[in-house]
């Protein structure tokens, strides 16, 4: 029996993955401005996990995502992209992407949590705290990530 999860089994497409993580981020943006703020984090979520999949096709030059990197969790993802280090080192003071990032991580160990509870469970402020350290001007993670393609 084949192995399902594969390195060399192809996975989703690398256009469908760069067609996909905006799609998500507007998702959140959509779903915050309907007050629903559990979903706006966990579309938010989506987005970021799918743009580290782009960049992990982009930093091994494969116009797929092998089946093995079809995983969910942050902390692996920005491993497999090359990155972990830039983003966790520490010179002085942590940067603010780097605590944006922390925060997000904080927020991804709760994707459970946010998916199976009620949009009233998380509120506008959390939701807004999220998406301005996701997407924010200065020190967003979206953009940082960007920056790396």
């Amino acid at each position: 029996m084949a192995n399902e999860r594969s390195f060399k089994k192809p996975g989703t497409k690398l256009t469908e993955l760069q067609e996909a993580w905006p799609d998500r981020l507007q998702d959140s943006r959509i779903l915050f401005d309907g007050a629903q703020y559990g979903s706006a984090i966990a579309a938010g979520l989506y987005a970021l996990e799918i743009l580290l999949k782009v960049l992990i096709c982009k930093r091994l030059d494969l116009n797929a995502l092998p089946k093995a990197f079809e995983i969910h969790d942050l902390d692996q993802l920005v491993i497999l992209t090359g990155l972990s280090r830039q983003i966790e080192a520490v010179v002085v003071e942590p940067s603010e992407v780097q605590v944006n990032w922390n925060a997000i991580l904080t927020f991804s160990a709760q994707l459970t949590n946010i998916r199976y509870t009620g949009s009233q469970t998380w509120s506008r402020e959390q939701a807004e705290d999220f998406l301005g350290r996701l997407s924010g001007a200065e020190g967003g993670v979206i953009s940082w990530f960007q920056s790396k393609i």
